[in-house]
């Protein structure tokens, strides 16, 4: 479920410029800090299944696998061989790439 959530949050990211978050801002506690609610109303332009169906389409025709790295931290379509992603396990591997925002070393293929 993890994994599922960071790539539907990476999905909008790139596909529907959904704000990219620090995420030193999240503390474990329940509540939203103040800089994640939005400050404009982010429209969706899909019926839910519109959303789901552009989901599916884009994870089976638009990305990159095993060259690219779901990453919400990030929020744009990068190489996994970027700079960025130095310190993720695995990135060379020819397989689907989801960085834990959290821990950067973390590459959740393997869940």
């Amino acid at each position: 479920a993890y994994s599922l959530t960071l790539m539907a949050i990476y999905f909008m990211q790139v596909q529907m410029r959904l704000p990219v978050l620090d995420v030193s801002l999240f503390k474990g506690e329940c509540t939203a800090p103040p800089e994640a609610k939005p400050k404009h109303n982010v429209e969706l332009a899909c019926t839910r299944f519109g959303l789901l169906f552009s989901f599916f389409s884009f994870f089976s025709q638009d990305f990159r696998w095993g060259m690219e790295v779901v990453s919400v931290r990030v929020g744009e379509r990068l190489s996994a061989t970027n700079e960025a992603y130095e310190q993720l396990r695995g990135r060379l591997d020819q397989r689907l790439h989801i960085e834990d925002p959290f821990l950067l070393g973390r590459n959740l293929h393997c869940v």
